[in-house]
């Protein structure tokens, strides 16, 4: 087992599939939450935001901010309503 392997087996990190790309990425389970507060201070609870504007936010690119939202998504951090996003809570 390798390091990755190892840290998402121990929920430490998160894989996430950027399926435009067709490429994976890892991600730290501190990482998550540390984007997940940016994306607090930055927007607030209820506002909407585009995935460009998180992507501004987080000062990353759409390889990682877009599977990261989609992950958000899924995990009801955020809210996707078509193009725009909000902040669960």
């Amino acid at each position: 087992m390798d390091l990755f392997e190892l840290l998402i087996w121990s929920g430490r990190a998160v894989k996430l599939f950027n399926v435009a790309l067709n490429q994976s990425v890892v991600l730290h389970i501190s990482a998550l939450e540390d984007a997940r507060e940016t994306l607090m201070a930055a927007f607030g609870e209820g506002t909407e935001f585009t995935t460009g504007e998180a992507r501004a936010a987080l000062d990353t690119n759409r390889k990682t901010v877009v599977p990261l939202l989609e992950w958000f998504d899924k995990n009801q951090v955020t809210e996707r309503r078509g193009n725009l996003r909000r902040i669960l809570g």
